[in-house]
């Protein structure tokens, strides 16, 4: 599933269970999930709040919570400041969350040590493949050496 899909499936989730409306902004300042409904922040407030140091900015209508550990994703939950923060803070959290889990599983060393493991199925094989532009026509060969504990302690 591409990020973006499960980032919106995980907020409108959230939407469910909160009775509260988000909006999620990505790195490139366009709008991931929105609700068409609400009055958006101008993007001058948007790019502040991106280059200021706050995590979190706050009014009557809206607040602004930055995703940590990602480069411009900026959640927005509707409401007042004080009404908002909590959830806000719990679903900022999930989201950063889930995009470093993304990065990991499309990270080259985390598919090579699962595919060394044998923990990866054919079609995760070949999209891997394809993500990483390993070619197919290749000959790789794996040389399995199996042999007994030595005395100290070692297999080969």
């Amino acid at each position: 599933m591409k990020l973006s899909n499960l980032l919106i499936e995980v907020i409108k989730k959230w939407e469910e269970i909160s009775s509260m409306d988000f909006a999620l902004i990505d790195p490139k300042g366009e709008y991931l999930y929105k609700n068409e409904n609400k009055v958006l922040p101008k993007d001058e407030v948007i790019e502040g709040f991106n280059n200021d140091i706050a995590e979190i900015k706050g009014n009557n209508r809206y607040s602004l919570f930055k995703i940590k550990k990602t480069r411009g994703y900026v959640l927005i939950a509707f409401g007042k400041a004080e009404d908002c923060s909590v959830i806000g803070k719990l679903l900022a959290e999930d989201l950063s969350l889930i995009i470093a889990m993304h990065k990991d599983k499309n990270s080259k060393e985390i598919y090579w040590q699962r595919l060394i493991g044998d923990k990866l199925l054919d079609t995760e094989i070949m999209e891997g493949a394809n993500a990483f532009n390993i070619a197919e026509e290749k000959e790789r060969y794996v040389l399995i050496c199996k042999g007994d504990k030595g005395n100290k302690g070692h297999i080969l």
